[in-house]
């Protein structure tokens, strides 16, 4: 409500730049809720990557962690992006405070106890209205901006809530190691939740960290980055961490490390996928 008070409309953009946090996590939902379009950047974005982003998304709304707000500040004080500064309604910083940024806990306050009239907010042709942009890693040129519909994302939740029922089972504790800049984390981390699952949120991807973390919590599904795998296994073997609880691992985006799979298997006694395409294989 504390948007809609603020004045957002149905044709704003809300663009998200930051490192993975709580404050994320539930702007992600309030996104969801409203009926508006968002586009999530890599938190590792320069100058560059990040005005254009803004520039060719048409982003009003910018939402950004306390380590990366300069980077906005650097944007939208040089005196080329006048028209990028004009274009920019709202700029909040989801920990602390920064400069003429709106604190993310100001606007938890101004809506607290507060209610949306209807859910999505904002009237929402499904098939046609775009729910997300989402940008390429631009490996082939510039980046480009995948246009998903609300249509899209709620095939997807459904496919996804499916797969879970039939292969994993509701009511897991999961490490959400992925991005939310990406289209991994920006995705699977609200479906996860709206599956009925606990989420374990880490602000850097630290292996060590991450095996606490399945220690500490009783993890039973830990996703992986193919490069992640070799550095799972390192630290585990290191610090003999107690990983009884883990029941899958998986992977996408890029081939896995076949023996690298095949190890993790065999030394943690999980069952392992990659991709949704392949995970009908899961019970290998």
């Amino acid at each position: 409500m504390s948007l809609i008070n603020r004045g957002i409309t149905k044709s704003d953009i809300i663009l998200c730049f930051s490192e993975n946090n709580l404050e994320y996590a539930v702007l992600l939902f309030a996104i969801r809720f409203l009926g508006n379009t968002f586009t999530p950047a890599k938190p590792t974005n320069g100058v560059f990557g990040l005005k254009s982003q803004i520039k060719d998304s048409g982003s009003t709304f910018i939402f950004t962690s306390l380590s990366n707000a300069h980077i906005v500040d650097k944007i939208l004080n040089d005196h080329n992006n006048s028209d990028l500064r004009e274009q920019i309604k709202l700029m909040v910083v989801f920990d602390g405070t920064h400069n003429h940024f709106l604190p993310f806990s100001q606007l938890l306050n101004e809506g607290k106890n507060e209610k949306l009239q209807r859910i999505p907010y904002f009237n929402v042709n499904p098939k046609k209205d775009v729910f997300a942009i989402v940008y390429t890693s631009g490996t082939t040129g510039l980046t480009k901006g995948a246009m998903i519909t609300h249509y899209n994302a709620v095939a997807c939740l459904k496919e996804f809530n499916t797969y879970f029922n039939v292969f994993f089972g509701f009511n897991l504790r999961i490490a959400g190691i992925y991005p939310f800049g990406h289209m991994s984390g920006a995705f699977c981390v609200p479906n996860w939740i709206s599956s009925g699952n606990t989420i374990v949120i880490y602000d850097v991807n630290d292996e060590e960290l991450i095996l606490q973390s399945v220690e500490k919590y009783k993890l039973e599904m830990l996703p992986l980055f193919p490069a992640f795998g070799y550095r799972i296994l390192d630290e585990h073997s290191k610090n003999n961490y107690d990983l009884s609880t883990l029941k899958f691992m998986g992977t996408g985006g890029s081939k896995f490390p076949g023996n690298v799979a095949k190890e993790l298997i065999e030394k943690l006694n999980v069952k392992f996928y990659e991709g949704f395409n392949s995970i009908l294989t899961i019970l290998i």
